[in-house]
């Protein structure tokens, strides 16, 4: 599922996400979740297989985004819970409870998302051995690299685009097409999220 994702892109939430979140969300939905037209969703209760979990229990990982900006993610139980923090906007995911959120940090207000969906949105902060086994047959080379201070393996292409990962946690964004840097990790901490990380704001509204 995941090799197929990068064959469509890889997105982030910058740089023609919204274009690419739904183009892969219906990919998804439609081809491997299963989703009917009545409910509109998935399995509301999918669970992460093995493979698709990190091997690192939880932290906080800060990005640098282009314009200036940084990105904020919080992850728990090896990758089952998520939250990312990005110019205004903030996605949850919950697999534990089954649940999933977007919100808008500036209006304080919040929605209930298909868990599908944001499910897809977070995978690519995972990678797995269908990743490694696609950017090999794509004829990238590995290394390593430093960054935010863990020794990164590194996926890089003759045209420079790059891939960054620690224990399976994304830790390097260069896969446009000139290579340039859309994520980066500045800083990391194996730390355990504060309480109520995973839900939405309590002082923001449901839409």
């Amino acid at each position: 599922m995941r090799k197929f994702i990068k064959k469509i892109a890889s997105f982030s939430p910058f740089g023609g996400w919204g274009a690419y979140a739904v183009l892969i969300a219906c990919t998804i939905g439609s081809l491997f979740i299963g989703c009917s037209k009545d409910d509109g969703g998935g399995d509301k209760n999918s669970d992460p297989t093995t493979s698709d979990l990190l091997e690192v229990k939880q932290g906080k990982i800060v990005y640098d985004a282009p314009n200036s900006k940084t990105i904020t993610v919080w992850f728990d139980n090896y990758g089952k819970q998520w939250r990312e923090e990005f110019d205004g906007n903030m996605y949850i995911l919950d697999d534990t409870a089954g649940k999933a959120w977007q919100a808008d940090m500036n209006m304080k207000t919040y929605r209930e998302r298909e868990l599908w969906f944001v499910q897809a949105y977070f995978s690519r902060y995972i990678f797995n051995s269908d990743d490694v086994e696609f950017f090999l047959d794509e004829g990238y080379t590995t290394g390593t690299e430093t960054i935010a201070g863990k020794s990164c393996t590194v996926y890089a292409d003759a045209s420079n685009k790059k891939l960054g990962f620690w224990k399976k946690l994304l830790f390097l964004d260069a896969i446009a097409v000139n290579g340039e840097v859309r994520q980066k990790a500045i800083s990391f901490s194996e730390i355990a999220p504060p309480e109520g990380t995973f839900l939405p704001p309590a002082d923001y509204t449901k839409e």
